[in-house]
């Protein structure tokens, strides 16, 4: 299948497994410098539409130093970056063409992205990524939505799943989370649902009651911001640093200071204390390039903010794993108050 009339590549790229993203672009140009700067972010959206989102830049800058010299000997990394997406346009024929190569039931497939000012690349990668979103979710439903037979077991109504696609009519109390394709859990997994649903028959509790009573059990280490305003976690063994930008530094120091959060649209009203938040961390002196770095980041939809919200969380989920990260970073629904949930007697400011 070729979607919006893609490019499809006939000659076998070894590297691209299924459901896989690459960003090609001999030039390092503009194209390169926007996929750069918000690649934390697209890793999210990808990854949202089902993919894996590959940056070429980060991979070879994750190959030890030792085996780069020993297979490519006097290269640097920014040149043999250059080199590797060289090569792959000319394997792949783009003719210096910059964008997406992605990898979709067993055929790959090119997405060119306009090297032009951001708003141009931007509205091709939001198009480029809405149209990978489209045929996950179309193929999620396929997967999802089965017809679906009721039968009695132990007094309680369980269900077998039948290959057809017309839903039982009958059935109007059926949830999503009837839609089980049972034939593919393995025998622990199905023991595990089966003590869920005696569980919830017991005590009559759902499964985000349950994570909040988890919640209390986890010892969450204390947060300590130290004069140079580095960030450690120092209950943690190895007293790991979370690193970040100064930029990101002053949206999440932002945030620390005011327990009760604030909607991302209402940052505007806190733009003078995120800019003196951002002078005591940054160590620039262009005070007009400070400005306007905090003007950006406050701007109603900001994609270099969600950008900064995204760093946070993957910093944290780096370190400590997703279930107690989200007690440290930026959280909260669109459009609500956004929120860092850490009780504010761990957090330790030394200045």
């Amino acid at each position: 299948m070729i979607i919006n009339g893609d490019k499809q590549i006939k000659i076998p790229l070894p590297f691209l497994h299924d459901k896989t993203v690459l960003y090609v672009d001999s030039r390092l140009g503009i194209s390169h410098n926007y996929i750069e700067y918000f690649k934390y972010d697209l890793l999210e959206r990808f990854n949202g539409a089902g993919y894996l989102f590959l940056f070429l830049p980060d991979l070879v800058k994750n190959i030890s130093p030792e085996i780069l010299q020993y297979q490519f000997p006097g290269h640097k990394c920014i040149l043999l970056v250059e080199d590797l997406y060289h090569n792959i346009q000319e394997i792949a024929h783009l003719d210096d063409k910059n964008g997406f190569i992605y990898k979709q039931n067993d055929h790959i497939y090119f997405r060119p992205i306009p090297e032009s000012p951001d708003q141009s690349i931007k509205a091709a990668i939001d198009d480029f990524i809405s149209s990978l979103n489209h045929v996950y979710m179309e193929e999620e439903h396929t997967v999802l939505f089965r017809k679906i037979k009721p039968f009695k077991k132990r007094n309680s109504e369980f269900y077998n799943i039948d290959q057809n696609w017309d839903l039982p009519k009958q059935e109007s109390s059926i949830t999503y989370h009837d839609f089980v394709d049972e034939e593919r859990l393995a025998p622990k997994a199905q023991a595990v649902i089966d003590a869920w649903e005696e569980i919830e028959r017991r005590f009559g509790i759902t499964l985000e009651d349950l994570d909040i009573i988890l919640g209390y059990r986890i010892r969450l280490s204390r947060l300590r911001i130290t004069t140079s305003n580095r960030i450690f976690l120092p209950d943690l063994e190895g007293n790991p640093e979370v690193k970040l930008d100064d930029l990101t530094k002053a949206l999440y120091f932002f945030y620390l200071r005011h327990p009760k959060g604030a909607a991302f649209k209402e940052l505007l009203d806190y733009e003078d204390e995120i800019y003196h938040i951002y002078m005591g961390i940054t160590g620039r002196e262009d005070r007009e390039g400070i400005r306007k770095s905090v003007s950006s980041l406050v701007a109603p939809f900001s994609t270099g903010r969600d950008s900064c919200v995204s760093r946070i969380k993957k910093a944290f989920k780096d370190i400590v794993g997703d279930r107690i990260a989200k007690y440290y970073y930026i959280d909260g629904r669109a459009g609500d108050t956004r929120t860092v949930s850490i009780d504010r007697d761990l957090v330790i400011w030394e200045h």
